[in-house]
């Protein structure tokens, strides 16, 4: 596990990418003292390598340092060290404006409170002392307002992501903070966590294993922080398998932004978009490294030219299908769509996808949400659009039925691919129904809960005859 000098607004909560936070931190020291500090280049590196592991699916680990000057615990801010409690107090001001603006963040200015009261904790611990607290997926909220506005706020609801903290005061008066993602974000499980942590012995992998023996128990499965995993090995620190990636990240990343921030005399709008094709194009190269299963080590022959055909192929692609990707209509398309998408919706595009089989001409190497009513086949130019079919791409005549003699034309395979992407879709939908009910069957009327769960059998007795196989994440989760 790391261990890293830390910006610790971001240790609290997920929080929205703003792309240019990294260039101008850059360009304050430059403007400031003519170089970059060490500590400017720490705080960025972090930045952007927890939002580039938590996109990886996934656990994550990390250890954060705090320093301590006069009693205060402090972080690396424009050449500063900046108190770090005063930094809570401007996030629950910043929280309540926000609050005020659009009531559906209210839960965050709560959050932030929250935050600030571990934040005086924390000055109060002495030398060995240890403090845990979590911090859960808001459910509730997402159940409210969405998934796509709480995606939005940098949640995961994908994952439905919490975290376990674990922060100790050390002889010298700095203190360790570190995390552990959690999926499947449980009440009970978290209890049974800091239950454990009342064990002055207790490490913060002592609180993970408490957290998933509630799911074990539960389930009758093997969990690995809050994901399921029957007989495989546990997953690694999402932090470690992005990091392995030198030659990506440290080598050519954080190098080009270096440039970004040098250039002086550039419109910050050209400036922006610039750095979202960096960005963009190195995120989309390393979920390529990913996908594949590959590891390009470092050396003078990768460095350079090689690396930037890499990340300027890998953001060729994604801008190609910008149009399929983001929804945009009419005259916006390719490269503009992508650009004019938010980075939490470019984030999510390129992160979320899974390995698929392109039902039109039988790539097996594309990628995508399985559950997406858009989807975009790069081998052959094949489109859906919300559901319906748009373009037929090249129709290259590839899949065949081995249940049947001879081979299927083109509208064969044509339906046979509509026909997964509507059941992906009522899938989602019966998952979905189902999760409410388990949220909300304790507030409802028997007669109303003896209803869906009517439905609920119904729809999955079609979707069995339909050929999905029910795994945990249906036939174990009975009301």
């Amino acid at each position: 596990m790391p261990v890293l000098e830390r910006y610790p607004d971001l240790a609290e909560k997920p929080k929205s990418f703003d792309v240019l936070a990294s260039v101008d931190l850059y360009r304050f020291d430059l403007q400031t003292v003519g170089y970059i500090r060490p500590e400017t280049k720490q705080r960025v590196y972090d930045e952007e390598m927890v939002l580039i592991a938590e996109g990886i699916n996934q656990p994550l680990a990390t250890e954060f340092r705090f320093q301590n000057l006069s009693g205060q615990l402090v972080y690396f801010d424009s050449g500063v060290w900046r108190p770090y409690l005063a930094t809570l107090i401007k996030g629950c001001q910043t929280a309540e404006r926000e609050a005020l603006q659009d009531a559906r963040k209210f839960f965050l200015a709560e959050r932030a409170v929250e935050d600030l009261k571990v934040g005086y904790k924390l000055l109060e611990l002495q030398p060995g002392q240890k403090l845990n607290w979590y911090s859960p997926f808001p459910d509730r909220q997402r159940n409210l307002y969405g998934q796509e506005f709480i995606g939005e706020l940098g949640f995961q609801p994908k994952r439905r992501m919490g975290f376990l903290y674990q922060a100790e005061k050390h002889p010298d008066g700095s203190l360790s903070l570190r995390t552990q993602s959690v999926d499947n974000s449980d009440e009970q499980a978290f209890a049974a966590a800091l239950a454990k942590g009342a064990d002055s012995t207790a490490t913060l992998d002592d609180l993970r294993d408490a957290y998933d023996g509630v799911l074990e128990q539960r389930y009758g499965q093997t969990f690995f922080a809050g994901r399921a995993r029957g007989d495989e090995p546990p997953e690694e620190n999402a932090w470690l398998t992005v990091s392995r990636h030198k030659d990506l990240i440290e080598d050519f990343y954080f190098k080009k932004i270096e440039d970004l921030a040098g250039l002086d005399e550039i419109p910050r709008s050209m400036l922006e978009r610039a750095k979202k094709r960096l960005t963009y194009g190195v995120w989309a190269a390393l979920k390529q490294r990913l996908d594949k299963g590959s590891l390009n080590l470092s050396s003078p022959r990768r460095l350079g030219g090689s690396i930037q055909q890499e990340v300027n192929a890998a953001y060729s692609s994604l801008a190609a299908k910008g149009q399929v990707l983001f929804g945009c209509g009419g005259s916006i398309s390719g490269e503009v769509a992508l650009l004019k998408a938010s980075a939490y919706d470019v984030h999510k595009a390129i992160f979320n996808k899974q390995r698929m089989t392109c039902p039109f001409c039988g790539d097996k190497d594309q990628y995508g949400d399985p559950c997406s009513p858009n989807q975009h086949c790069s081998a052959c130019q094949a489109t859906v659009e919300k559901g319906q079919v748009k373009s037929k791409g090249h129709g290259r005549h590839q899949a065949k039925d081995r249940d049947q003699a001879g081979e299927d034309g083109f509208f064969e395979i044509l339906a046979r691919g509509s026909a997964k992407i509507k059941l992906a879709i009522k899938l989602s939908r019966f998952l979905r129904r189902q999760k409410e009910l388990l949220e909300k069957s304790s507030q409802m009327d028997m007669a109303v809960v003896k209803h869906h769960q009517n439905w609920l059998k119904k729809e999955e007795k079609e979707l069995t005859e339909s050929g999905f196989n029910f795994g945990w994440g249906a036939s174990q989760l009975r009301v």
